[in-house]
């Protein structure tokens, strides 16, 4: 994840914004790890008028990961290709009076051929999906706020008019 992080989410970032032309996304792209899990969740809040380049700015940074991960996962396949040849040399060069050194080794070898055939590639499951709950401040909170600020203006402009009724009549009563 770290990974992630620090080499994948910044070039993808400057990517895309170098092929949209802006100098900012407008967006910011969380990488998680849910708990006992191999999986890599990116996350975006953003305006629904930029949901096409979130799912842009998403599929780029899956591409990196799955590029990054493929990349390590055949360097691994070599090394444990190279450790199994190096076995079956060793298999084929030994003497049968060390057959405990023998056992050991086919052990090895069948943890190798195992751990081989073990080694998969990742999988991309989903690309920017939407949420189902709508993000960010409600119209309903917004229009509760808007009805006591307004209540709040017309009072305090209430008693504005009646000071400045009553300094009217003051400087009249001084005047006549």
């Amino acid at each position: 994840m770290s990974r992630t992080q620090s080499l994948y989410l910044g070039t993808a970032t400057r990517e895309l914004m170098a092929s949209e032309g802006v100098d900012d996304l407008d967006f910011e792209t969380q990488v998680s790890h849910p708990d006992n899990t191999e999986i890599v969740k990116l996350s975006s809040t953003a305006p629904e008028a930029l949901a096409e380049r979130v799912q842009a700015h998403h599929r780029l940074l899956l591409d990196k990961i799955v590029e990054g991960q493929q990349a390590r996962v055949e360097r691994r396949r070599q090394a444990l290709e190279s450790q199994l040849a190096n076995v079956e040399n060793t298999l084929a060069h030994s003497s049968d009076g060390a057959s405990e050194r023998i056992a050991s080794t086919l052990s090895r070898k069948f943890e190798l051929e195992a751990e081989l055939e073990g080694l998969t590639a990742g999988e991309t499951g989903q690309t920017a999906v939407q949420s189902l709950k709508q993000q960010g401040t409600s119209r309903a909170l917004i229009l509760a706020l808007g009805v006591v600020l307004g209540g709040m203006l017309a009072v305090m402009g209430v008693f504005l008019l009646h000071f400045v009724s009553l300094v009217r009549e003051s400087l009249r009563e001084d005047a006549g």
